[in-house]
């Protein structure tokens, strides 16, 4: 990479840098973080296309030593990123939380699940939780459906067409597609 000298400083933006090669990837962000520091107590936000690759992207940049210590530094899916945005935007119009996070997503398939083992097709998933006094066996097959419905939204943006496991999540949510 070719070294400039940057006579006027980024005050504030988004900078889109993207590349099919991780390696020259991680290279043009540690030459961009090098360039254009930021302030004591600012975060750096980085927009990944999945939790692994912030998780080899911030493993890369905290292996270089020409960056002192990777700290502040945050790696955020494009949904949660829009998501913050609109709550800074709207503020408290808006949950405080996506509907399709981690969180409320695992829950609210755990309020659902009992009411669904009542239907036709879920025999094997009610024998599962038959012995289940406690219901601690349910946030297992919870955590499994919440993983396909986020694995389902995130191929539902490059191909919109419903398929069985749309149909099937939309009439666990809605009833009907």
């Amino acid at each position: 990479m070719k070294e400039t000298n940057h006579t006027t400083p980024l005050d504030s933006g988004i900078a889109v840098i993207h590349s099919n090669k991780l390696e020259e990837l991680g290279n043009v962000v540690e030459y961009w973080l090098r360039e254009h520091p930021l302030a004591p107590l600012e975060n750096e936000v980085f927009l990944v296309q999945s939790n692994g690759m912030g998780q080899w992207l911030q493993q890369s940049l905290a292996q270089n030593s020409a960056l002192g210590i990777a700290a502040a530094i945050s790696m955020q899916l494009p949904s949660s990123f829009i998501w913050s945005v609109y709550r800074a935007v709207l503020g408290a119009q808006i949950r405080r939380e996506q509907l399709l996070a981690k969180a409320p997503l695992t829950w609210r398939f755990y309020r659902l699940l009992p009411g669904l083992i009542t239907l036709p097709g879920f025999e094997n998933l009610a024998a599962f939780l038959a012995d289940d006094n406690t219901s601690r066996n349910r946030y297992q097959p919870v955590r499994r459906i919440r993983r396909q419905a986020i694995r389902h939204e995130q191929s539902f943006e490059s191909d919109p067409r419903p398929d069985f496991s749309s149909r099937f999540l939309c009439t666990i949510f809605f009833g009907s597609m």
